[in-house]
């Protein structure tokens, strides 16, 4: 984020700000359902060891910044430095709380659903 900011100081003089941008409740829930689809496609393809992994992931990002309206944080670091910028991705720090609380829970409950979904292929490994 400093690095971004530095590279546009002469036009926004500014290291660190605040972010006062507000969310509303629509992209909570995209940020449920991204967080989700990532966590459940990274269970899945690392299941079945993929070398796909990668690519799926970066499409899946890339996919999802632009369909979903929280523009896809889901990762509370991304979620946590988006606090501190002036940008237009930023995000105010109440919103901020909720978004990384909802990206640990679709975290969960995709693990959960995996979890679930992969107990049937599960195999014994014999010695």
């Amino acid at each position: 984020m400093l690095s971004s900011h530095l590279m546009f100081y002469q036009a926004v003089p500014k290291l660190i700000a605040i972010s006062k941008i507000s969310r509303s409740e629509g992209n909570y829930f995209s940020e449920f359902l991204g967080t989700f689809i990532l966590v459940l496609a990274i269970w899945c393809l690392s299941k079945y060891h993929s070398k796909l992994i990668g690519l799926v992931v970066g499409m899946l990002v890339g996919g999802l910044l632009i369909a979903t309206s929280s523009t896809m944080f889901a990762n509370p670091q991304v979620t946590f430095a988006r606090i501190f910028t002036y940008a237009i991705a930023g995000v105010n720090p109440e919103d901020g709380i909720v978004f990384i609380f909802i990206e640990f829970l679709a975290a969960l409950v995709a693990t959960g659903v995996a979890t679930f979904l992969l107990k049937e292929t599960q195999t014994t490994f014999r010695k």
